[in-house]
């Protein structure tokens, strides 16, 4: 009998002497597994595999910084500009806009009165949004110029 096959048995003979022992042990590793796993399934969804857009790499997300402003402030960049920013661009093949925001919707109307308003997030998006994301529809068609006037 090799010594490995030894430490085994002497392993097995002290986790059944130790019932309790042996459970915090499984908890212990259990819990460690499942962290672990949780972890790297976060890290693999956001930091590892591509976005699901063509030529992701290539994609950039572009803001605006008053003058003055602290080093973590942003401002919107107005209408205009993303449209003097879309005509005189030469650095980037397409530029899209799109801004968040939040509208209020009120359900159906019952018996005893009406629903309370429900704040449901929104985003405004320039006609080129889906373009240059790469996004094709199964149907129908994308916006277009005169959609955004």
């Amino acid at each position: 009998m090799g010594p490995i096959t030894g430490d085994v048995r002497l392993a097995v003979r002290m986790l059944r002497r130790n019932p309790g022992y042996f459970l915090v042990a499984v908890v212990a590793l259990a819990l460690g597994i499942g962290a672990n796993t949780a972890i790297f399934t976060v890290v693999n969804a956001f930091l590892l595999r591509p976005l699901p857009f063509a030529d992701a790499d290539r994609l950039v997300f572009v803001r605006a910084k008053a003058t003055g402003a602290s080093s973590g402030a942003a401002d919107a960049v107005s209408a205009l500009d993303y449209l003097d920013y879309r005509e005189q661009t030469q650095t980037f093949q397409n530029l899209a806009a799109v801004t968040g925001t939040g509208v209020e919707v009120t359900g159906e109307t019952t018996l005893e009165g009406s629903q309370e308003p429900e704040a449901v997030p929104m985003s405004e998006v320039s006609f080129n949004f889906f373009d240059t994301l790469g996004f094709k529809p199964l149907l129908g068609r994308t916006f277009v110029r005169q959609d955004e006037d």
